[in-house]
């Protein structure tokens, strides 16, 4: 093994991966990557022009100029640092908080298997980057060094070995990347590419093949800059998300679409964004953690290629871990008619390492952003029973709504749930299974749900009504 791989992969002096890098290392990313590899000095001046030499992806809106220094850096530190989930495969044996994630301490990090990888792939950058940094042509040396990162990051998720779309059929372009990166995206992705999800947690087959081709699909779109965000990406435009989406009035899938983040001053200045982008990878690595990628991977499926499946984010500023701290369930279902559309949202989990930090508003946060949104769609906001108090107080306070018709009614009712692109379904609250292949239309056994009816849905909304 070179002695750049060595330096890459043992920064602490002590065997274990480094640390995500620090502010002071972001700031000059490519200084960083040659203390990482081990590069002379005067490979990372070369370095350092050829990355300011990468043209601007101009087509691309998210764009920077720091896209091929930044995007190398944190190629740099994930892939020297990643579990290797091909041998490990999945268990609940892996950490529960993204911060755990960040420090590296757990012995996924360090075990034999993964150090080996993470080596591995250290040497490879080093060999890479040293025939870059030599190249003569500044124009070429550009193009090496945008495909480089481009080509390392498809290769150290796993992606390709004859498992779904082939990757020669992807369109990686650099700023994907380098935002996939920035969402630290290469160890959730490498999880679900290389754990073995044909099974649920109660031990009944999956469709392997099935499996494959969304986790591809998955992954191409990431990487080309098309996975979520507007009505005509991935998630919102596949065969399987225009059936879940059917029937919505073009307001309604606006609304739905958008990802409306709301700053709530009277909950101690708590963020609530209802996410479909980057952030869903990481959100079941929030509180309960049997949806993690790497726990059950099949269980997070759902969430991260299904239209009709958000998750509710609760950012605290008293958190200063710069990852959101709340997450709850959110899907657009249908009541049991199969026409009148829902929004149905499941519990609040907060992070385990969140010692101190007061979230008996993460709930009202997270029941204001649902029902402002299910008002901007014209539908009903469908919450579990338990979260009455919390949300009698936070929709009634608002009186103008109940002099438009508004109504909050506990009911019985039953939900349709349109095939999943994801193979699976998983949830609690829907069923009694946990994780369950969903690959045709299905209605819910009966449950006693509590209902907010904004007067914008009133005269559209389904089921029986009962009393509160």
């Amino acid at each position: 093994m070179g002695q750049g791989g060595e330096s890459a992969a043992q920064v602490r002096g002590d065997g274990r991966p480094s640390p995500s890098p620090t502010p002071a290392e972001k700031a000059d990313p490519i200084a960083a990557v040659g203390r990482r590899l081990s590069l002379s000095t005067a490979e990372v001046v070369r370095l350092r022009a050829v990355a300011a030499a990468v043209p601007l992806h101009t087509k691309v809106r998210s764009a920077q100029k720091d896209d091929a220094a930044v995007a190398l850096l944190l190629l740099v530190d994930q892939a020297c640092a990643a579990p290797d989930y091909a041998t490990l495969g999945k268990g609940w044996f892996y950490p529960d908080s993204r911060m755990e994630y960040r420090r590296r301490l757990h012995d996924v990090f360090t075990c034999a298997a993964s150090r080996a990888r993470q080596l591995a792939s250290a040497a490879h950058l080093t060999e890479r980057l040293k025939a870059v940094a030599a190249e003569d042509s500044p124009k070429k040396a550009a193009t090496d060094l945008t495909a480089l990162i481009c080509a390392t990051f498809i290769d150290e998720i796993g992606a390709g070995k004859g498992k779904g779309t082939p990757t020669s059929e992807w369109r990686p372009n650099l700023p994907a990347v380098r935002a996939a990166l920035a969402a630290e995206l290469l160890t959730p992705l490498r999880a679900l590419t290389e754990c073995d999800l044909t099974s649920t947690m109660g031990g009944s087959p999956v469709p392997s093949a099935a499996i494959d081709h969304v986790v591809a699909d998955i992954s191409a779109a990431v990487v080309a800059g098309r996975y979520s965000g507007t009505v005509d990406s991935w998630v919102y435009s596949n065969p399987g998300a225009k059936t879940q989406l059917a029937g919505l009035s073009l307001d309604a899938m606006r609304g739905w679409v958008f990802d409306d983040r709301v700053r709530h001053d009277d909950m101690g200045d708590l963020t609530t964004v209802d996410e479909s982008g980057l952030g869903v990878f990481w959100a079941t690595k929030i509180g309960g953690p049997s949806h993690g990628f790497d726990y059950e991977g099949q269980c997070l499926l759902p969430l991260v290629s299904n239209a009709r499946h958000k998750v509710i984010l609760v950012q605290d500023p008293s958190w200063p871990h710069h990852h959101p701290v709340g997450r709850a369930h959110f899907r657009l279902l249908h009541f049991e008619d199969g026409r009148t559309p829902v929004l149905w949202m499941e519990t609040m989990n907060v992070d385990f390492r969140a010692n101190g930090i007061d979230d008996g508003k993460f709930l009202a946060a997270a029941i204001a952003h649902a029902a402002a949104k299910a008002e901007k769609m014209g539908v009903a906001l469908s919450l579990d029973t338990y979260a009455k108090r919390t949300a009698q107080q936070v929709i009634e306070s608002r009186a103008e709504l109940w002099a438009k018709g508004a109504t909050l009614e506990v009911r019985q009712d039953r939900m349709v749930l349109r095939p999943s692109v994801g193979v699976v379904e998983a949830s609690d609250y829907l069923s009694h299974k946990h994780d369950w292949v969903q690959t045709v239309e299905e209605t819910t056994h009966e449950m006693r749900r509590l209902v907010y009816t904004p007067a914008s849905a009133a005269k559209k909304e389904g089921g029986d009504g009962g009393e509160l």
